[in-house]
C-alpha cells in the first residue's frame, strides 16, 4: 500500500482513536534492549541491507 500524506485536521478521522499515537514524536533506540539483554545486533546495518535487497526479487 502506497504512503499518503495526512493533514493534521484529518489525521483523526484516519487513524481513529489511535490519532494521538500518530501524531506522536517517537525516536526510537534498542539502548534499553542493549542494557537489559545484552543484546547486539549482528546482521548488516539498516542502510546496507536496504542496498541489498534481496528478498524483493
Amino acid at each position: 500500500m502506497p504512503p499518503r500524506r495526512v493533514s493534521p485536521d484529518d489525521a483523526a478521522a484516519h487513524f481513529g482513536p489511535l490519532a494521538w499515537v500518530a501524531s506522536m514524536d517517537i525516536p526510537a533506540s534498542s539502548f534499553v534492549t542493549r542494557a537489559s539483554l545484552g543484546w547486539s545486533p549482528t546482521g548488516p546495518s539498516l542502510l546496507d541491507d536496504l542496498a541489498n535487497t534481496d528478498y524483493f526479487a
